[in-house]
């Protein structure tokens, strides 16, 4: 089982990220239960840059290895991930909480998916709110 999140430029979602940590230590001794962020990077960016970027967030937060996954990707790869692999797209919004008037397409801000072993999406969550 992992939780996804993902990170976009501009992003404000310190808080998903703070929650991820708290997840994080929450289900420590639990092997099955695995993070991923996905950090979308431009294209543009070189490997020194983004190892960079991926290696402080990493130490921001206190990522352990094996547990927590900080990645980094386009912002194509990231609504290819989103639309083939877990079907979430604005044609089928019964997959998310989805608000057209104040949120993208795909992967919104803030929001961690729990993704089971088949790849399928269990549920999404608003990493921003203490409560889900």
């Amino acid at each position: 089982m992992y939780i996804l999140q993902v990170l976009t430029p501009g992003d404000a979602s310190t808080e998903a990220t703070r929650a991820m940590a708290r997840i994080q230590e929450k289900f420590r001794p639990e092997p099955r239960i695995r993070l991923a962020t996905l950090v979308s990077v431009p294209p543009t960016s070189s490997v020194t840059e983004v190892s960079a970027q991926l290696e402080k967030l990493s130490e921001q937060y206190g990522t352990i290895s094996g547990k927590w996954f900080v990645l980094g990707t386009t912002p194509n790869s990231v609504q290819r991930l989103a639309q083939y692999e877990f079907g979430l797209t604005a044609l089928r919004p019964e997959h998310l909480p989805f608000r057209p008037a104040t949120e993208p397409a795909t992967l919104p801000a803030g929001r961690l998916l729990l993704i089971d072993h088949d790849q399928h999406v269990r549920g999404i969550y608003d990493g921003t709110d203490i409560h889900e």
